[in-house]
Formats: C-alpha cells, structure tokens, sequence
C-alpha cells in the first residue's frame, strides 16, 4: 500500500464514532473500519468510512472530518454549531520523499498477535514524532481491502514504504510516552455507503479558510 505518509497512519487507526449520514444518495460499497481509541482521555469506539479517494471520519457525536484526497480538501464538521470549515492541503511534491522530514520506516523484527493475527511490528520516526504499527500479512480479503486504501493515496506522494507494510495495519500507536494514542481495529467491512456521506451535512454553514 502506497498512501500517503500523512493519511498512512490513519489507515491503521480511526478517528470515528457515531456515523452521522445525511440524507440518502447514490449507494456503492465502500472501505468501513471500527475500532478503538485509547490514550489519556476516555477510551472511545470510532468508525471511519473510505470509498474512491474520500474518507469520513466521526471523531464522536460532535465532531467529524471529510477528506477529499483528489482534491486535497478536509471538512471539519462540528455538529452542535452546525458549521463546516474547509480547508485545502499543500501539494505533495516529488521530492518530498527523500526530504529531511520524509517518514522513517524501521522494522524492528519482532511479531505480537493482534485480535488473533500476527502482526509485524514496526516504527515511523518523522519531524521528531514517533509511531509504531502493528501489520497483519494473509488478513481476509487484504487485496479488495488494499485496492480501497489504495484510492486515498495521493497524487504526487512517491513515499517509499518497506515490504512489510504491505499488510493490514491492526493497531497503532501514535503520540509520546505520556500521552500514547492506541488504536485498534476491531473489525473490517464493505457495505454500502451514500455519497452524501462524504458531503457537508445539509443546513450547516461552510466557511472555507484562505489557502
């Protein structure tokens, strides 16, 4: 799987719970991970969507993301207020690659079993932040699985990833010792999803930031 090293991670963790849809629209089968979320606050049950470069992710009953990898748009929906802000991501160059803040992949050789699968484990160093992932080779239905991911990977990302992250990444662990953020996928689908999902819920206000 070759996406990019910012959405990369997010592939292996959600930012979802309380899958807001708004009204219906066209439906076809899309990528749907549950898993859990860990860390210093209160452990919480996500979801995220992924279905022909968009990503939904319902950070809880309040909050949620939209991403639009094609066009390198993020809508940040906040349901109380009802309000949308959306915001562009820079372009990915050619070199970003091999730049001093490119990802750092290390694997570090061991294995641990991950809801019954064993895992590869292995590390992510970039900008001083440092990651850890848990992949799982031989995961059911990995190739449909890795052919949705495979529609958020970027245009422009050239993002050199060792053989051994070509797996089902089961769970991650993000942020630093003090406050770890450990996600764990729960389960994997395909349903159904409609294309309003991905969409600025009808009746909120969108307000767009200034690139």
């Amino acid at each position: 799987m070759k996406t990019s090293p910012i959405l990369r991670p997010l592939l292996g963790m959600a930012v979802a719970s309380a899958a807001i849809l708004c009204t219906a629209g066209p439906l076809r089968a899309g990528l749907v991970l549950e898993q859990t979320v860990e860390g210093s606050e209160v452990r919480s049950e996500t979801v995220m969507r992924i279905q022909g470069g968009m990503i939904r992710a319902d950070i809880c009953e309040e909050l949620s993301t939209i991403a639009n990898t094609k066009a390198r748009e993020v809508m940040t929906v906040m349901h109380p207020a009802r309000e949308v802000t959306v915001m562009r991501q820079p372009q990915v160059t050619a070199d970003a690659a091999t730049s001093p803040t490119a990802p750092k992949y290390t694997v570090t050789g061991t294995t641990e079993k991950v809801n019954g699968y064993e895992c590869a484990i292995i590390t992510m160093e970039v900008l001083g932040m440092k990651s850890t992932f848990w992949v799982a080779k031989g995961y059911p239905d990995y190739e449909r699985i890795k052919a949705e991911l495979a529609t958020v990977k970027t245009e422009g990302d050239a993002t050199i990833l060792p053989p051994e992250m070509d797996g089902m990444i089961l769970k991650s662990c993000t942020g630093s010792e003090s406050f770890p953020c450990i996600t764990t996928v729960k389960s994997v689908k395909f349903e159904e999803i409609p294309d309003s999902a991905f969409q600025a819920p009808a009746g909120y206000t969108v307000t767009r930031a200034a690139d």
